[in-house]
């Protein structure tokens, strides 16, 4: 059975992008599941918070945020602790129905290198469940951190996240990823990525590469081009 996974970034109380996380997953199900109806995200992660103790709304909602009542206890005992500050990880596995719903404490990954791989098989256009390709590549990562895999003289995306190039005025995100993911999707219908076909031969042209996926923002993982190492 297919299964899939759509993760969400919960932020200073706000599910972020949800509106980009429905169409994709209900797109993922149209093909994959046409006969059942499109699923609403907002009523799923409503539930999820009513058993988990986390403060979180929409960034749709105007009113207040639902509330978990040990948590937002505890959030005034904390006063200004930061308390709403704090970054979640929604996990969602999904099939024809939800089958699982996690909301976990995140935090970003320090990844400093990068080695790449080639593989010109790989299919990874829906965000499945099934990781074990990408498993095997990133066993291929060396001393590196993580791997940037090159599919068909192409780059494409790391081992988690969608890459953009920068050349210090421009952003540039591959034309051929892996995956099309929400940030990348959201940064290009805002007008602030170009989009187009890197090499493996282009990537010393630019100055560093950072990573994006829907809980990092551009910058929170820079890497210098000099620290990619090309296979």
């Amino acid at each position: 059975m297919c299964r899939f996974i759509e993760t969400l970034r919960i932020e200073n109380s706000l599910v972020k992008n949800i509106k980009y996380h429905n169409r994709r997953l209900n797109r993922t199900r149209k093909a994959f599941f046409p006969d059942h109806a499109p699923i609403n995200l907002e009523e799923i992660i409503t539930h999820a918070v009513e058993k988990n103790t986390v403060l979180v709304r929409s960034e749709s909602q105007s009113s207040g945020p639902y509330l978990n009542q040990g948590r937002e206890s505890r959030c005034r005992q904390e006063e200004k602790s930061g308390c709403s500050k704090e970054l979640f990880k929604c996990r969602i596995v999904y099939s024809e129905n939800i089958e699982s719903v996690e909301i976990l404490p995140y935090k970003v990954k320090k990844i400093n290198s990068l080695k790449t791989v080639i593989c010109n098989d790989i299919d990874y256009s829906v965000k499945s469940a099934d990781r074990d390709k990408i498993n095997y590549l990133f066993s291929m990562k060396g001393e590196c951190d993580d791997i940037l895999i090159i599919r068909k003289g192409l780059v494409t995306d790391t081992s988690f996240a969608n890459v953009l190039f920068s050349d210090s005025d421009k952003l540039y995100t591959p034309a051929a990823p892996l995956l099309k993911g929400i940030m990348r999707e959201k940064l290009i219908d805002e007008n602030k990525v170009s989009v187009i076909n890197i090499k493996i031969d282009d990537i010393k042209s630019f100055q560093y590469v950072t990573l994006i996926n829907a809980m990092m923002d551009p910058g929170q993982i820079k890497i210098p081009v000099d620290n990619i190492v090309i296979k």
